[in-house]
């Protein structure tokens, strides 16, 4: 009994021995020092629109890592709590599928107001994005804010001091409103064979030296641009957008818009837009949200009507000025064997997304040809 009761006490030091030794181990992860937002030191934002920065670099620390604002402050280092109060924000609950979501109820039955702040932030990869409600918290164009972040993973946490640089910019006139990519406007002829010819092409891209100096032409509507116009008519609708597009002819003549059509079974802004009307002041149509097209990316192709015959096209005057090379940028005349050329029309290709609620005209004008 009295052994037992001595191997018991013996037992009993070794663990109390044991648990007075015993250490936490150590946190397992690493935190980099070196974790920063990839790309430009400064993100540009337009004023009431949305804007995403590229991700952050881990510098190989131990994932997840969890992002959080901290901290946005003024060039005097003071905190500014407009971008930490939240407004109504329409996000999309479900992808918006053109093919199926051909009225606005579709459309809407996508979308959901949620209370949102100016500035997020991807809690997982370090993504920055600004929202339309920027506009809503007094910014005005050249404010500059300091975006400080913080970043947490198993080893711990940080504060990374100026992470972000934001710049905010109202635009110059159309620039915020809308961004031009890419816009041609062109005559095709056709023929029996189903082949193409554009013997007028006017090409407003990166392609070309002068696209920048066009497209801020565009933007600021100064006249300078005889074959395109966008410009914004009234700020209504808010939220949403009306969008009239019109093809006009040499003498400033309306081509018929019941005609328009997408190009070549491809898309066009109709195929993204609901609530087509023909009327005298063109093609008009609507979308409930902005950005307008959903598919920011995407190249849209319309024709205006096909005419079987030459009556209406200065067909003379067009081959003289191309053939002479007064035409620039891909203009081409048929080939001698070019048989059986029956008919022509009108073409827009273009890239171009409309980032502001209102209403917007674009105004293709096309030399050599009568509409009437």
């Amino acid at each position: 009994m009295r052994k037992t009761t001595i191997h018991l006490a013996i037992a009993a030091f070794f663990c109390l021995f044991a648990t007075s030794c015993f250490k936490e181990p150590h946190v397992q992860g690493y935190l980099g020092d070196g974790i920063y937002l990839q790309g430009a030191d400064t993100m540009y934002v337009t004023i009431g629109t949305k804007t995403a920065s590229s991700t952050a670099w881990l510098d190989n620390s131990t994932k997840p890592c969890k992002f959080e604002i901290y901290d946005v402050r003024d060039e005097d280092g003071k905190h500014v709590d407009g971008f930490f109060k939240t407004f109504p924000t329409m996000l999309w609950t479900q992808p918006y599928d053109y093919l199926t979501d051909k009225t606005e109820a579709d459309v809407l039955s996508k979308l959901q107001a949620q209370d949102l702040t100016p500035l997020m932030i991807n809690s997982v990869n370090g993504q920055l994005r600004a929202m339309e409600s920027t506009a809503m918290i007094g910014l005005k164009d050249g404010d500059v804010f300091h975006v400080d972040v913080k970043v947490s993973n198993s080893k711990g946490s940080k504060i990374l001091e100026d992470y972000a640089i934001l710049c905010f910019q109202k635009g110059a006139d159309g620039a915020g409103d809308f961004v031009i990519t890419d816009f041609v406007n062109g005559i095709c002829i056709m023929n029996a064979a189903g082949e193409n010819t554009f013997p007028f092409y006017d090409q407003i891209n990166s392609g070309q030296t002068d696209f920048e100096t066009r497209r801020q032409n565009i933007y600021t509507d100064n006249g300078k641009e005889k074959y395109v116009r966008v410009y914004k008519e009234s700020a209504e609708p808010n939220p949403g957008i009306h969008v009239t597009l019109r093809f006009l002819d040499k003498n400033g003549n309306l081509f018929d818009p019941a005609s328009y059509a997408t190009y070549a079974g491809l898309v066009s802004y109709i195929d993204y837009s609901v609530n087509r009307q023909n009327t005298d002041k063109g093609l008009e149509m609507d979308f409930p949200v902005t950005p307008w097209p959903v598919k920011t990316d995407l190249y849209q192709y319309l024709r205006g009507p096909v005419f079987l015959n030459f009556d209406n096209m200065d067909f003379d005057a067009l081959k003289a000025d191309n053939l002479a090379g007064k035409i620039p940028y891909n203009a081409k005349w048929p080939s001698d064997n070019y048989q059986g050329a029956n008919g022509w029309y009108v073409r827009l290709r273009s890239m171009m997304t409309f980032y502001q609620p209102g209403s917007y005209v674009i105004e293709v004008t096309v030399p050599y040809t009568s509409a009437i």
